[in-house]
């Protein structure tokens, strides 16, 4: 049995170091595929993270501008209520001047009026006594 295997102790060894070379050929292979298969995930997880990131980045800055909008909004309508204000106190005012400068007016006509009036009266009293 022996030289059974002597004869073919040439083709066993090829064969065995061929096996050898081919497994530790494949593992290494197989280790570069599961190394990148891992980078792969990294890269994968780095991109989730990144665009989460970016997300939350917009997020805030719509919620700020939001914000910045509002202040302006609310600044905006307060100087108008303020302005609108007044000018509806100017406008009463000077309907209140026009209406007392009307009433001061009519006041002297009617004033003239009594006192002319009063001297006719008085013209007629003494001429009739």
């Amino acid at each position: 049995m022996v030289e059974l295997f002597k004869d073919y102790i040439g083709e066993i060894l090829v064969a065995l170091v061929g096996g050898i070379i081919a497994y530790l050929t494949n593992r290494t292979g197989r280790k570069a595929a599961a190394k990148e298969l891992v980078s792969k995930d990294v890269e994968i997880e780095k991109l989730k993270i990144n665009n989460s990131n970016q997300i939350m980045e917009q997020y805030q800055k719509a919620l700020d501008d939001l914000e910045m909008r509002y202040e302006k909004k609310h600044t905006y309508l307060e100087k108008d209520y303020l302005r609108r204000i007044a000018d509806l106190k100017e406008d009463y005012e000077r309907r209140i001047k026009f209406i007392n400068e009307t009433n001061d007016q009519r006041y002297t006509s009617l004033s003239r009026k009594y006192d002319k009036l009063k001297s006719d009266f008085n013209t007629y009293k003494i001429k009739h006594q």
